[in-house]
């Protein structure tokens, strides 16, 4: 009976750093969506002129992001909001998921607030450098994921190991 337990234990520690090490890739998946839908919004921007809320209703209804929740959180704000707040919102509700970090969250939330202020091209250059800032915050969580990713794998594996052996 002793190995069994000792064996969870050793399960319970893999379970533990994988988790922690998908927290931190969810983050990069996130943000290489965030990335997608800047490159989607200039596109879509280019070639129907739209305001901002019926642009991003219209991105709330394509299949690429029907399951992304940042879209639809947003969607459902513009009914009650400007596009600036359901967007600052959906933000800060991806933060406390954990899905952003701090430095992330602010570009995001500048990113809403000067959108729609100014013509088109204007919009597109808007969106070009947030999608370049945006892209610097993606590598360094990517590289964040690869380096400590890896570390909690293996110490979870350890820990588990180790708190096998102390109460054997």
């Amino acid at each position: 009976m002793g190995w069994i337990g000792g064996l969870l234990m050793i399960a319970a520690g893999m379970g533990m750093g994988l988790y922690a090490s998908h927290h931190l890739k969810r983050r990069v998946v996130f943000l290489e969506t965030c990335g997608r839908l800047l490159q989607a919004l200039w596109q879509e921007m280019s070639y129907t002129a739209l305001p901002m809320p019926d642009l991003w209703r219209r991105l709330a209804q394509s299949e690429s992001f029907a399951a992304f929740s940042l879209v639809q959180d947003t969607a459902r704000g513009l009914s009650r909001s400007s596009f600036a707040a359901a967007f600052s919102a959906a933000v800060e509700g991806a933060e406390k998921d954990g899905l952003l970090l701090p430095p992330a969250r602010r570009l995001l939330v500048e990113f809403a607030e000067g959108c729609g202020r100014t013509d088109l091209m204007g919009q597109q250059a808007h969106i070009e450098y947030y999608r370049t800032l945006l892209a610097a915050q993606e590598a360094e969580s990517r590289r964040l994921w690869q380096e400590k990713g890896r570390v909690y794998r293996v110490l979870g594996l350890t820990g588990g190991v180790a708190l096998m052996l102390l109460l054997i």
